[in-house]
């Protein structure tokens, strides 16, 4: 277990497990989540350094979720696991600001119910990054 500390949060993490879950975990196949893993360690690449400090890989999220703005453009949420706890709360989110921009959450996975479909075993806690605005890339149509 490795403590890591950031801004007045404070983590106990087990770096190697958690590589070991992403390595294992399967991967959606759907257009939205291949077009977001396509793109997101470009547009994000802070928060890709961030989340690899805790052994997470960005480009394998839980889950993402894909929704249409009213401008036309899409955002995605996406959820993270990590496998340790939170030893100390700090009270707000991370923001990253890159060719994109999100706000990043620790949470209980318990707390929203279908985001972290793959489960761990023992301790773990979630990452959520909120309203990430990314171009469709894909040679395919947008999911509905």
């Amino acid at each position: 277990m490795k403590t890591i500390e950031k801004d007045s949060y404070k983590f106990t993490v087990d770096i190697e497990n958690t590589r070991e879950y992403y390595k294992a975990h399967s991967l959606c196949d759907c257009s939205a989540c291949r077009n977001y893993c396509a793109l997101i360690k470009d547009f994000l690449p802070s928060a890709d350094e961030w989340l690899n400090d805790f052994g997470v890989d960005i480009t394998r999220p839980d889950e993402t979720i894909l929704y249409q703005n009213d401008d036309g453009t899409i955002s995605y949420d996406a959820c993270y696991t990590v496998c340790g706890k939170v030893a100390e709360h700090g009270g707000y989110e991370f923001d990253f600001k890159d060719k994109a921009f999100t706000s990043a959450v620790i949470t209980s996975p318990d707390d929203i119910l279908g985001c972290f479909p793959n489960k761990q075993k023992g301790e773990y806690f979630g990452i959520i990054f909120y309203s990430i605005t990314l171009p469709w890339a894909l040679n395919e149509p947008l999911p509905d």
